[in-house]
């Protein structure tokens, strides 16, 4: 789950609002390690620009595991 965006790349950070509280799933670890591509579970008319994947960096996540 996305709990804040503070250490995330600038694009993700400026959609914040939009993007806080999100679940979904790692697809991919990015940048050696610090960023996750994380796909959201909602459906792509309810994310901004219809993106689904979006790069996270681990702390701005809680994760949880199976």
């Amino acid at each position: 789950m996305i709990i804040d965006l503070v250490h995330s790349p600038a694009r993700t950070r400026s959609h914040a609002p939009a993007l806080l509280g999100h679940h979904g799933t790692v697809v991919m670890v990015l940048r050696h390690g610090t960023l996750a591509l994380l796909e959201l579970d909602a459906d792509a008319d309810q994310l901004p620009g219809m993106t689904r994947r979006w790069p996270v960096h681990w702390d701005d996540l809680a994760v949880f595991t199976t």
